[in-house]
């Protein structure tokens, strides 16, 4: 994907003119991409199904997610379209406040040592996503691994203390139908943010 000025000559010289975009190369200074993108002025571009589609990340979704597939990215971009903002600022943090919230009152109200198992299976979960946690979430340490932590030990507490949920988590994980194989994009995701 790349971004386009979607403006005639005499457009983009005002631009140039008035600093909003940088003469060498077009480059466009942070502060101006969101209001360009408002303006119609600045559309994203890509080649899709063999044909170059434009659309502007602040208003439109994004065509190259098919409507309902999770699997490629954002439907809608998260730092200029409405939704996606929405998303990334008001669901998002509300999810890690919950979990956040939840975690401090299990430890700080129900048991100081909650998050401690005598179960070796449950050892055995908690060792291994731990693992993979701090392997795979570096990137963002540790506002990430301290997420990602604080699902696993309410996940694992869950387990451990209610039989209902540990016998159902564990059956479920014994009876997974297949190993589940990562897209092209989910491959080039782990590497990118590895």
């Amino acid at each position: 994907m790349q971004y386009i000025i979607n403006a005639d000559p005499k457009e983009q010289a005002e631009l140039i003119r008035k600093g909003r975009i940088l003469a060498t190369g077009f480059n466009i200074p942070d502060d101006e991409v969101a209001k360009l993108m408002q303006e119609d002025k600045l559309l994203a571009a890509d080649v899709v199904d063999g044909r170059e589609i434009r659309w502007n990340p602040a208003k439109d979704r994004d065509p190259r997610i098919k409507e309902n597939e999770s699997s490629k990215g954002f439907r809608f971009c998260p730092y200029f379209h409405e939704n996606g903002r929405f998303l990334q600022s008001v669901v998002k943090r509300g999810i890690i406040k919950a979990i956040e919230t939840a975690h401090s009152q299990i430890v700080g109200k129900y048991d100081p040592e909650a998050f401690g198992f005598d179960d070796l299976r449950l050892q055995e979960i908690s060792g291994y996503l731990r693992s993979y946690t701090s392997q795979n979430f570096s990137h963002e340490a540790p506002r990430k691994i301290t997420f990602m932590s604080q699902i696993l030990d309410i996940v694992l507490f869950l387990m451990k203390e209610d039989i209902y949920y540990r016998a159902r988590f564990l059956d479920m994980c014994k009876h997974m139908p297949r190993d589940y194989e990562l897209t092209e994009e989910e491959r080039r995701n782990i590497q990118q943010w590895h």
